[in-house]
Parts: C-alpha cells; structure tokens; sequence
C-alpha cells in the first residue's frame, strides 16, 4: 500500500537506454582467449532508445511482509527476530527500491498503528489514479502486469500478485 502525503503529483522522466548487449558466447570466447574485442559502442546502428515514464511525486510507502516457512526446521521466531534488528537498523540484505534501481527506498519499521495519510479527510483523498504497472512478470515473457489503482482516504491498495490476472 502507498499513500501520498499531499496533493496528487505527477512527474516525468525521459532516459536513454541501450537496445542490445554484449553477447555472452563473445565475452566467455574473450576470457577463455585471455583477450578480445568487449568494446560497446552506444553511437553505432540503431542502438540507442529513450524511455519515457510518468510518475507520482511524493509518496509514502508502507509495507506490510509476513514469513512463509518452506522446508526450515529453524523456528520462525528466529527468522522474524533477525528480520526486526535489521528492519529497526534500516538494514537490508540488498538495497530495496521502488519500481526500478534509480529509486531506492529509505526504510524504517513501524511498529505501532499504521499513520493516517495526511489526504485521509480530503476531497482529493479519494480518487481514480488509472492503470499503474505492479510487477513484470519474468516467468511468462517479461509481461507487464497492472493494477487499477484508487486512491481510497490517501491511500492505495496495492493488491497481490496471485490476484491479478
């Protein structure tokens, strides 16, 4: 779930991006052989492509994660204690982020009761964002998957994977 902590802002991002990359038969023929042309060179053919993305400005995420056991004879206590330190510490095995790696997400643990979103009592607080991308998913030829989001008392409900279809 996210919420915004003001007004519904948008905002824009163009980047450039390569099309192609290196081949891995090159580049395990250049390391076998001790040398080997590894060279890229963005500027030549067709090779470069801007994307475009259209964000919202000034969001706050909250998180909500629960365990799953699967196969550990360890309790679950121990895993959820390793978890805590490391959640209160800000603490992560790799650096969170939010969509792709040019966002990466601050975190901190809360523990209490769940903050009101600042939009909760405001007309602007319940609204129809549109169609937002949830997850690429990888197993069935990088598909994008999206979710109808509305913005519900300044919030938005992200919903599980296992419901979209």
């Amino acid at each position: 779930m996210f919420s915004l902590n003001g007004p519904v802002r948008w905002a824009n991002l163009r980047r450039n991006e390569v099309k192609s990359k290196i081949p891995k038969n090159t580049v395990t023929s250049a390391m076998k052989a001790g040398k080997g042309n590894l060279g890229f060179y963005v500027d030549d053919g067709d090779n470069r492509q801007q994307r475009a993305s259209t964000l919202l400005r000034d969001v706050e995420y909250l998180i909500e994660a629960h365990f799953i056991p699967r196969g550990s004879d360890e309790p679950l206590e121990k895993h959820s204690e390793m978890f805590r330190r490391r959640a209160e510490k800000g603490q992560a095995f790799a650096t969170p982020y939010l969509g792709t790696r040019e966002f990466p997400a601050d975190f901190e643990l809360i523990s209490d009761s769940i903050p009101v979103s600042p939009l909760a009592e405001r007309p602007e607080g319940n609204r129809t964002l549109g169609w937002m991308l949830h997850d690429i998913d990888f197993q069935n030829g990088m598909q994008p998957r999206f979710f109808h989001a509305e913005l519900k008392r300044g919030v938005v409900e992200v919903p599980p994977w296992e419901d979209l279809s």
